[in-house]
Parts: structure tokens; sequence; C-alpha cells
């Protein structure tokens, strides 16, 4: 039973993505999607290859969202990144804190045919589905699994990230899909 999801709004109309394959969210129960937004939602489209589920935001009495505009970029190694997340209840906080890409063009563990990943530097507690901002405030990259490996004699495990050009080409195919029916 799924309550609370790690997320990002990725458009005005209440889109957003969640770093999982979820085939259900029972009707009527809370979730919670990056941010403060409470309500409930429903599955619109799944990307099986890189493990993303786009859901539609049904809040009541809200028609617009604030949204993370994705970048079309790959990131760079060294760029400087937000990472930002919400923890769920009871203990509800949000948190941004600095990080720098390691690494790209790396492998996932969990995607075998994908080669695209990126790594930022050791950020502990930081839950799978944190968005990662660029300088400018767009979004980068989510995260999309924590490294068990430790590959530097300190013992960081970097994380595993996602671009943000994945979760664009989503959003766009399903908004195309659903041109005429707005």
């Amino acid at each position: 039973r799924i309550r609370y999801l790690q997320g990002i709004c990725v458009s005005l109309e209440g889109l957003a993505v969640v770093p999982s394959l979820i085939t259900s969210i029972e009707e009527g129960k809370s979730i919670k999607i990056y941010g403060t937004t409470r309500g409930t939602a429903s599955v619109v489209a799944i990307d099986e290859v890189h493990k993303l589920t786009l859901l539609k935001l049904d809040i009541p009495d809200k028609k617009l969202f604030t949204w993370a505009k994705c970048l079309t970029s790959m990131p760079s190694k060294g760029q400087r990144l937000s990472v930002l997340y919400e923890f769920a209840p009871p203990n509800s906080y949000s948190q941004s804190i600095p990080a720098a890409v390691l690494t790209i063009n790396q492998d996932y563990s969990l995607l075998p045919d994908c080669h695209d990943a990126f790594t930022l530097n050791e950020i502990a507690k930081v839950p799978v589905g944190a968005m990662l901002r660029s300088i400018d405030g767009e979004l980068q990259g989510i995260l999309l699994e924590k490294s068990e490996s430790a590959p530097e004699p300190d013992k960081t495990s970097p994380h595993a990230c996602l671009p943000a050009v994945h979760i664009e080409a989503m959003r766009a195919k399903y908004r195309a899909s659903h041109a005429g029916h707005r």
C-alpha cells in the first residue's frame, strides 16, 4: 500500500514523475509528491526502460501546479546541483543540499540497457526520487538508485541519477498523445 511517493511535478497541469513502476494507486488515498501537494493521482504512463511512472495529480481546488522545467541537455562532470527532497510524515521536512556531478555516462544496476547515468557525491539519507536542480533552477535529473559499492577509499558511494531528458521525453509523448483531450 503506497501512501507517500518522492517525485517531481513536471507540468503546470499536474503531471508528476516518480522513479518506479507503479501500476496502481489506491483510489482516494493521499499521496505526496515533491513539495506540499497532497491529493490523489492516477497512473497515466509508464516508461519501463527507465523505470519511471507518470502520474496525473487530482487536487481539489487546484488546477495549476508549481513545476520543474526539464533540461534537455546532459549533465557535465563537476557541475554543481542542488538536491531537493522531502521526508514523509511523521517527521515531515524539506531539505536542499549542494552536490556535484562526479561521473557521467555510467551504467545503472537497475537498468541493464541504459548507460547514461550520472553520479553525485555521497549524500546521506537522500531518498530515491529526489529532485536534482541546476543552478538555474531547472530539473537536471532525478535520483534513481543508490549504489551499494564503495569505489573510493573513504567509502563514499555515488548515487546513480537519471538525466531529465528521459523525463521530458516521457512528458512530451504523453502530452502529444492527449493533445485533443484537454
